[in-house]
């Protein structure tokens, strides 16, 4: 570590303002609530005759520790020469002790910063008003831009690059991961700063535009910054003459519809749709901007001023126009070429056989599948892989198709990495997504689709990402596999056309069938033949699309409650062949009335009938996270993962049969070996076993050992003079003989 610059005592004096400190720390704090991370306080020493700051001391501080913040920050009141900084990022919980953290560590932004210092020329104007405002050194600003809810890093990024441009503001304000000034603290100058003129003394860092409580939504903030938010093409990307005399120039109907429109929700996208129809209609860029600006349309109210909309239109011109011209003249000279080279050609003639090619076993020997075996790509992480067929099951009334409906509109209009697991994982790919459903109608869809889609994507340019078909307003419900008495089993023309248009969809990601019996008109519970046919064909669907394909299917009422993941599996409905045949299953039931209320209780909610329903994978041909999920449902009806809030998972059979494995392993391996029951049974030593084992009964753990005894995973062995009632794994000391007991204290 470089060595902290000579010092004068003289010139600083303990003069924090702890009040000041406070306020800023309870801000902080406030912004992060509910996140389970790290606030990050860094110290720096000012260097008054070096070239380089010397970095101090940092630490962490979880989220709603403010007295232990504020502590952290007063504590370099009297220390001469030291800056004091504390960032707006969230930093995940397990950063290294010591680390201020890096770009890659940040889980969330509180807001962004700008970097305004007028002695260095950086000292430009807020296309936003801010929410707080410091002055860190005489005429030196850093205003605050608060959101109103965590943002992730990469949609917080090109915020602040944009903010940037915007106020022509130094690197830092691009940086999200650099620290800011803390209101009440004092500001030390460095060799360049006094170089510029600064005076030796600190300068007290204090709050010029206090904060009122408010904040911005990103959605107003990106609105905001649009005209900033890329590197505009620069003008000689295509030359600008003179605008056309008025009245002389007319926009086709198409393009006049969205010169006119009002109410459009996103302006800034329907703003790129208008430059890009006008292009598409082959107009020139004079042309374009005369409509453009001249449009009746309230959302050319967007720009405040002509020359904004001006500016804007160039840089939309430049982002879509220029590249449909350039790829329009491009495809003008390739056709003209291909009808060349037709003509030059003797006509064809047809085979008129229409039949698919010849399946031959020798075109697939091993050697095709030489090198480095393709990653599976991933829907759900952990959960549901891409280009594969699917199932989520569930009871009747249990909420298997809102949650489904949720998974459709994170693929379709993407979701925050700090949302809750859907289908106990993270939605890792983006694209469009297809349900069709044969229960709701459209005013049922409506409502749902109202409910989850909070930001009103459905309004923008992405609402074609996302199709959701009510078969009850459509024309009602359609076979898409029957039985034909003539012809056997048989997918029908509804279903062939429907996989054309989905195979037309070039990032496709998502088909869900919802329900499975009202498509399929066939004996699926009776017919292991049944099933399996209309497994092969979901399972050509996915691999001919790369998607991934569910279906939505029931699950019968059970005597007796579901405790384990292979409870689940074998209340599905059905013959056997519908899980065999598809890659992946997903069970959803509710949760017993006793554990409702324990979770609902832990997690501070009423407790009503059917509010917690347990889910997880309960079949996967692959690596699948097969743990079981707490669901609770929200005041309009979505289950939502609540699993990570739960101070104590209850963790599945097979999960506290391997725990209890490697308990047994290790005891024995340790010479002091576990037995089924008495002194040293499971139950009495169970302050020798694992977290999940510790809290269960007697029973249970015996139960567990029964079960371990009866698989051949673990036996009894004899010991020198002692019965048969050593636990070992076999082939441990134990089982083979030669195990030795240690005295003392178990390790």
């Amino acid at each position: 570590m470089a060595r902290i610059p000579a010092i004068d005592p003289y010139l600083a004096k303990p003069s924090f303002d702890e009040d000041a400190v406070r306020g800023h720390v309870e801000m902080l704090h406030k912004l992060s609530a509910g996140l389970a991370g790290l606030l990050v306080v860094s110290t720096f020493y000012a260097n008054p005759a070096g070239d380089k700051d010397v970095p101090g001391v940092v630490t962490h501080h979880r989220v709603g520790d403010v007295n232990g913040m504020v502590e952290a920050i007063l504590c370099h009141a009297e220390t001469p020469n030291v800056n004091v900084f504390a960032g707006l990022q969230v930093m995940r919980p397990d950063l290294e002790r010591g680390k201020r953290g890096t770009e890659s560590d940040i889980l969330a932004l509180l807001g962004l910063v700008v970097d305004l210092d007028a002695d260095t020329g950086h000292d430009g104007s807020m296309p936003i008003d801010p929410h707080l405002v410091l002055e860190t050194s005489p005429g030196n600003r850093q205003p605050f831009v608060l959101f109103d809810r965590p943002v992730a890093p990469a949609e917080a990024k090109p915020l602040a690059a944009a903010l940037k441009r915007a106020t022509g503001s130094d690197h830092g304000t691009a940086d999200i991961a650099h620290v800011w000034r803390i209101s009440g603290t004092l500001n030390f100058p460095n060799r360049k700063k006094l170089e510029r003129g600064r005076s030796a003394d600190p300068a007290r860092v204090f709050v010029l535009e206090e904060w009122q409580g408010d904040f911005v939504s990103v959605e107003d903030l990106r609105t905001a910054l649009e005209p900033w938010a890329g590197e505009v093409r620069e003008a000689s990307s295509f030359s600008m003459g003179e605008l056309p005399v008025s009245g002389s120039v007319r926009a086709g109907d198409r393009a006049a519809g969205l010169l006119a429109a009002c109410d459009v929700g996103d302006r800034s996208n329907h703003a790129a749709r208008v430059v890009e129809q006008l292009a598409f209609d082959g107009h020139s860029p004079e042309v374009a901007l005369f409509l453009f600006l001249n449009a009746p349309g309230d959302w050319l109210t967007r720009y405040p001023t002509e020359d904004r909309a001006t500016s804007d239109f160039r840089r939309l011109w430049g982002k879509f126009a220029v590249p449909l011209i350039e790829e329009r003249e491009q495809l003008s000279v390739s056709v003209s070429g291909f009808l060349d080279r037709v003509a030059s050609k003797p006509p064809l003639v047809a085979a008129n056989d229409n039949k698919p090619p010849v399946l031959s076993i020798f075109d697939w020997t091993v050697d095709r599948f030489v090198g480095t075996a393709p990653a599976v790509q991933h829907l759900v992480e952990g959960a549901f892989p891409l280009a594969v067929p699917g199932m989520v099951s569930a009871m009747g009334d249990t909420g298997k198709s809102y949650a489904i409906l949720e998974l459709h509109r994170r693929v379709s209009f993407g979701s925050s990495p700090l949302a809750p697991p859907v289908f106990g994982g993270r939605v890792v790919a983006e694209g469009t997504s297809v349900m069709i459903t044969s229960e709701d109608d459209q005013n049922e869809v409506h409502r749902r689709v109202a409910a989850l889609d909070e930001r009103d994507y459905r309004s923008s340019s992405a609402a074609s990402k996302m199709i959701v078909v009510p078969l009850p307003s459509a024309g009602g419900a359609r076979a898409f596999w029957r039985d034909d008495r003539k012809n056997g089993l048989q997918e029908t023309d509804d279903f062939k056309r429907i996989c054309d248009q989905l195979k037309s969809i070039n990032d496709l990601r998502l088909v869900t069938f919802d329900p499975l019996a009202s498509f399929a008109h066939l004996a699926l519970n009776e017919d292991p033949a049944a099933g399996q046919f209309v497994c092969t064909s979901l399972s050509k669907l996915a691999a001919e699309t790369g998607a991934t394909v569910l279906v939505a299917h029931h699950m019968r009422k059970v005597q007796k409650p579901i405790e384990t993941l292979g409870d689940a599996r074998d209340a599905i409905r059905g013959s056997t062949a519908i899980v065999d045949g598809l890659r992946v299953a997903y069970a959803m039931w509710p949760a017993e009335e006793a554990r409702a209320r324990k979770v609902c209780k832990e997690l501070g909610v009423p407790f009503m009938p059917g509010k917690v329903v347990l889910g997880g994978i309960v079949k996967a041909n692959g690596a699948a996270r097969r743990i079981v999920s707490t669901y609770v449902r929200n005041e309009f009806g979505l289950l939502i993962d609540a699993t990570a809030g739960l101070g104590a998972r209850a963790p599945v059979q097979a999960d506290l049969l391997a725990a209890m494995t490697i308990a047994i392993e290790g005891a024995a391996a340790n010479g002091q070996p576990f037995t089924k029951t008495g002194a040293t049974g499971v139950f009495e030593m169970k302050d020798r076993l694992s977290g999940e084992l510790k809290g269960l009964s007697r029973h249970r753990l015996e139960k567990l050992v029964e079960g371990l005894l009866e698989s051949g995973a673990v036996v009894s062995c004899l010991a020198t003079g002692t019965a048969t009632k050593w636990l070992d794994v076999p082939g441990g000391q134990f089982a083979i003989g030669l195990g030795n007991f240690r005295k003392g204290a178990s390790r």
